[in-house]
């Protein structure tokens, strides 16, 4: 009785502490103000595709964060796509490659990226070594770069005379193209060779000038394509030059004439392409990119202080390392659901955390192909399990044989797929392969010593709780409400410690000794 009282106390103490901090948290961001300069934004790309076929493929280039730039969150809505972000070291992007898995009339694919923006105080450069492969990359003529043009090499003939660095042979062509050349409109040209003959081209048509002459006086140079971050519903891409010298990547931008310092509102895509949405497998497809100015934010503006209580914000960390930080403060969540499931209703299952990982493998894969995978892996590891079984192994070999045929068949099962055009990338292979394992050594077990049937419904409980677990845990906004609000996990302790003493009937029992329960009822 003793402990039961204790466990009560500790308890609700735990939960007064979560809502304590987080009453906290909540006060210091209301009342936490940007520094003098800085700003938050929101990027919005808007796609609709008009009857995709399954396979379709939408490409989307995602902004990156910088050292005047963060982005603190993203959010992607998507219906009937499956998708997946890569990276490119070649272009130095982030993409967001989107595949339909059906014939589909009209998909809608919305990306928004909250950025906040700090005041610029240093030149725009950066260090980067490059080796000799990469210089003669930047330096050789591209599709509307002609650097070996005999136009190009005349219009360089007075700078060679004057015996100029490539330093100030580089300021000399920016100031050239940024006073002679002037910027057109959509229309103009987006050649190099066309545009210093024409004297008028676009910002990419500027951006390629600069580059072509930048290659033909021997200085690598490369285009760079993003956006310069201002309220309008219609933003377009922009694009500027970046110059090595000296071992470094310095900015100009012949369009508005900034040299060697751009400003925060600058926001990098990536380098030497001049599309940030392309879609194949649909003949008819629109988009629409906005900016706009929003007001400080519970996740943007905790982050600003420099002190310690910053550690506990999580949402100053880049986005790609809050979906890792996402799944692992999801796990204690799918682990509150398992206990509920087998302390309350009764539901047997085969361990605690096998039916959570199974269910976080699904939410950041697709739970199509992690279902299949999941089959085929139970059907080849318990026909091999059956098969080991007659030769007498010592359970370590044999689980390393199990592991090993489990591994075969999950990446068979993701080059099938993908060669069936079913799923655009291998993330299905975050299935948790020892926990399979285990699950295929236990049911094996579980046949032998309590039969089949036996076996079969603790089998079937555990899909069942992992797909509880998946219902609930696919809810995007829960792993955005789990990294705002880390504390809100003394929550789920605090419910642990609760269902720690719990040892009243299950609701299973319930059913199955309902006639004794009954007959007790009936006794004066």
């Amino acid at each position: 009785m003793k402990e039961q009282k204790l466990t009560i106390i500790s308890a609700i103490f735990i939960a007064l502490v979560a809502i304590t901090l987080i009453t906290w948290r909540v006060k210091s961001d209301l009342k936490a103000k940007l520094s003098p300069g800085e700003s938050v934004w929101r990027l919005s790309y808007k796609v609709i595709i008009n009857k995709a076929k399954a396979g379709m493929r939408l490409q989307m280039s995602l902004p990156r964060t910088s050292s005047q730039s963060r982005i603190f969150q993203e959010k992607f809505l998507r219906s009937g796509l499956l998708m997946d972000i890569l990276r490119s070291q070649s272009t130095k992007r982030r993409e967001a490659i989107a595949v339909a898995l059906t014939d589909t009339e009209k998909i809608y694919f919305t990306a928004e990226f909250d950025i906040r923006l700090k005041p610029q105080n240093k030149p725009s450069m950066y260090k980067e070594l490059l080796d000799a492969n990469l210089q003669a990359k930047y330096l050789t003529k591209q599709k509307g770069i002609q650097a070996k043009s005999s136009n190009i090499k005349k219009i360089l003939q007075k700078w060679r005379a004057q015996k100029l660095d490539k330093e100030k042979l580089a300021d000399q062509i920016f100031q050239y193209c940024s006073d002679q050349i002037a910027l057109g409109g959509e229309s103009s040209s987006i050649d190099a060779k066309e545009t210093l003959h024409q004297k008028i081209g676009n910002s990419l048509g500027k951006a390629r000038a600069m580059v072509a002459l930048c290659r033909a006086g021997k200085i690598p140079s490369r285009i760079a394509v993003g956006y310069v971050l201002e309220k309008t519903r219609k933003a377009k891409i922009h694009t500027w030059v970046e110059v090595y010298l000296e071992n470094h990547w310095i900015s100009y931008d012949p369009n508005y004439g900034y040299a060697r310092q751009l400003p925060a509102s600058y926001i990098l895509v990536g380098y030497d392409y001049d599309k940030v949405i392309q879609v194949t497998g649909a003949k008819e497809w629109d988009y629409q990119i906005s900016i706009e100015k929003l007001p400080v934010s519970p996740t943007s503006a905790l982050s600003q202080t420099n002190s310690l209580l910053a550690v506990a914000d999580l949402t100053r960390m880049p986005s790609e390392m809050q979906n890792a930080i996402a799944v692992l403060l999801l796990l204690p969540l799918g682990t509150l659901i398992t206990v509920i499931f087998r302390s309350i209703i009764g539901l047997s299952t085969f361990g605690t955390f096998a039916p959570c990982l199974i269910a976080l493998s699904f939410v950041y894969a697709d739970w199509r192909t992690g279902l299949a995978i999941f089959l085929i892996v139970m059907f080849v590891g318990l026909s091999s399990r059956g098969l080991l079984n007659r030769l007498k192994l010592l359970i370590l070999p044999r689980l390393g044989i199990i592991l090993t045929l489990v591994v075969l068949c999950m990446v068979m099962g993701v080059s099938l797929l993908d060669y069936l055009e079913l799923t655009p990338s291998a993330r299905t292979v975050v299935l948790p392969i020892i926990i399979l394992t285990m699950l295929v050594e236990r049911f094996y077990i579980s046949v032998e010593e309590d039969g089949i049937r036996s076996s079969l419904k603790m089998l079937a409980g555990t899909i069942l709780v992992a797909f509880c677990c998946y219902s609930l845990l696919s809810w995007q906004e829960l792993g955005l409400l789990a990294v705002t609000y880390p504390e809100a996990q003394l929550f789920i302790i605090s419910a642990l410690l609760i269902l720690g003493r719990y040892t009243g009937y299950r609701l299973t029992e319930l059913i199955r000794f309902r006639d004794i329960i009954a007959a007790k009822k009936e006794k004066p």
